[in-house]
């Protein structure tokens, strides 16, 4: 009996057209982010009091005027407003990925949306409409504590285009899934280019799909997403408003209360993210994305976070979320791919400069061009060994007017370590043959590497060594100084009260083929993980204790500091090509991993 009352149920739609009533039809609008023309879609809905519509619209869009102007529609009931994030973020994209935030990230993102959303309209919006109907199958359960009941997605299992790659993990539409119980609410999307949608073609799509269960019709008209072009919603309202009285006009939220069972799962708007989902550009770029988020999650919880920095590098984030970026680097959408590439890449730059982290080799590759060259200092590591490496066009200058700037300049640092000591090498572009004896192989070269242990702000010395012409940010203040010169290897460690203490004196080697400097510290004197210190390292060229001309050299006596330094700042430095070029003194920001 239960059986045979569903299928009748199913059947109720069609027989209320035989029997001459109006069928239901729900419409969703999703207007671009810079819709202005509200008075205009006011007068259309106003125009026809059978005319119902849910609009789904960020908090940014919903400004005091555009209340005004929605103000009769919203209090009569017949328009209803629905939520979207800023952006239009790909939501399966955001989540995917081991490194990135997952589920947490978007219902952050949702629940800040929301209480903007609150705080202009002072009431909840109606649903949440994610960008191009693409979600994920955990967000459902989460959404009734945020005062969400329902989520505009796609009819039906998404298409692959193109023989491309399926949807990530977690993406909605892998598979059947029933609806019946839940907050899914399908919507067929409206697709037309270069004109907007005629009333033949909204006819057409209302018509039930023989393939799906039977159900109310509903439609979804996006601009944001590029599916009908700028300018079709306020035209399309008009023609709909003529001709109200074909359907019965529903809200999405009346919609959720008079849809049926449905048995196929919510997928994509048809024909929109399957493809930008499965570009390798996009995979790439989304990559990228997953491990900035991830490391603006650890800083966060690294109980070190400045909240400044936290909240400017989350910014950042949100606008690296857009999907217009990832839909133009697929070729699914309009746009330049080369201008959404660099602005995509400028985002997530400036998560890591905001939190003073260096950007990874890896992430800069996912999010760069092939032709385009990385400014950013490049970080590989392994099992006992880190490598800093400087990018490509890093500058340096000599010491005297003249001389060559290729021996100050650092291409890269190595640190590896055991249980018996940690080591630096410091590999260099060309050594100062004209200054090096056998003794000093590498001539009036000095260098230094400040060690910041703990990320503490001013629990170290923000101070450099004397006569270094330059200081540490507050954040990367070192407790550690290693100095290498004429004079051999130095250890230091800041104090609070006084100058800098030395610890020890260290052998130095010089390997003249591969233009390498190193040298080992003792582990009972510098502990820790390295992979969670941060490092300035800075070149410059010894003034005291330089070899002679004939080969002989004035060392400073055992026991004392480091070898002194021409004055000028640094001659060379490990840092992004932009602080290099400002190198002559300063602040200087410590490299870390993110």
């Amino acid at each position: 009996m239960r059986a045979l009352l569903l299928a009748a149920l199913l059947l109720v739609p069609a027989r209320l057209a035989a029997w001459g009533e109006k069928p239901p039809l729900a419409f969703l609008a999703v207007p671009a982010e810079d819709f202005s023309d509200w008075k205009a879609l006011a007068d259309a809905v106003n125009s026809t009091p059978e005319l119902k519509l849910t609009l789904a619209l960020t908090p940014d869009m919903v400004t005091e005027a555009v209340r005004d102007s929605l103000s009769m529609p919203l209090r009569t009931g017949r328009l209803e407003l629905a939520m979207r994030i800023p952006g239009d973020p790909i939501l399966p994209l955001v989540a995917a990925g081991p490194s990135s935030g997952g589920l947490p990230d978007i219902l952050a993102s949702i629940a800040l949306a929301r209480e903007k959303f609150r705080s202009v309209l002072s009431t909840a919006p109606a649903g949440f409409v994610p960008g191009g109907g693409s979600s994920v199958a955990a967000l459902p359960s989460a959404l009734p504590a945020l005062g969400i009941s329902w989520v505009a997605v796609g009819k039906g299992p998404p298409s692959l285009e193109g023989g491309r790659a399926p949807l990530p993990e977690g993406a909605v539409g892998q598979g059947p899934r029933s609806l019946a119980g839940g907050p899914w609410l399908p919507f067929t999307p409206l697709r037309c280019e270069g004109r907007p949608p005629t009333w033949q073609e909204f006819e057409a799509a209302a018509k039930p799909d023989p393939s799906l269960p039977a159900g109310p019709a509903s439609i979804v008209l996006d601009e944001a997403s590029g599916l009908v072009p700028r300018g079709s919603l306020t035209a399309l309202v008009k023609v709909l408003a003529d001709r109200s009285s074909v359907w019965t006009w529903q809200t999405a939220s009346e919609y959720q209360a008079s849809a049926l069972p449905a048995a196929s799962g919510p997928g994509d708007w048809p024909g929109w993210a399957p493809a930008a989902l499965g570009d390798p550009a996009v995979q790439s770029a989304g990559k990228a994305y997953g491990e900035a988020a991830g490391t603006l999650r650890r800083y966060q919880n690294s109980g070190l976070a400045d909240l400044k920095a936290l909240e400017h590098a989350a910014e950042a984030l949100a606008a690296a979320q857009a999907g217009r970026y990832y839909r133009a680097l697929s070729g699914a959408a309009a746009g330049d791919a080369e201008a959404a590439r660099q602005e995509l890449r400028r985002h997530l730059r400036e998560v890591y400069r905001r939190l003073k982290q260096t950007v990874p080799a890896s992430s800069t590759a996912e999010v760069s061009a092939p032709d385009e060259v990385p400014t950013g200092v490049q970080a590989e590591q392994g099992p006992g060994w880190l490598v800093l490496r400087n990018p490509a066009g890093s500058v340096s200058r000599g010491p005297d007017k003249g001389a060559p700037a290729e021996p100050w300049r650092l291409l890269d640092l190595r640190l590896d370590w055991d249980a018996a000591s940690v080591g630096f090498s410091f590999r260099m572009a060309a050594l100062d043959v004209s200054s090096a004896t056998p003794s000093a192989p590498a001539g009036r070269l000095v260098l230094d590497a400040y060690v910041d242990i703990n990320g503490v702000p001013g629990a170290g010395s923000p101070r450099l060594l004397e006569g270094r012409g330059a200081f540490a940010a507050n954040r990367d203040s070192w407790e550690y100084a290693l100095s290498l010169g004429p004079s051999g290897g130095v250890l230091l460690r800041a104090m609070p009260d006084s100058g800098p203490a030395v610890l020890a004196r260290v052998p130095v080697r010089v390997d003249e083929s591969h233009r390498v400097i190193r040298a080992e510290v003792p582990r009972s004197l510098l502990r820790g993980n390295p992979l969670r210190w941060g490092y300035i390292a800075a070149a410059f060229a010894a003034r005291q204790g330089a070899p002679s001309p004939e080969g002989r050299r004035s060392p400073l006596p055992e026991g004392t500091g480091p070898d002194e330094v021409i004055p000028g700042g640094p001659l060379g430095l490990l840092a992004p090509v932009e602080q290099q070029t400002h190198s002559s003194g300063g602040r200087l920001a410590a490299v870390r991993l993110p």
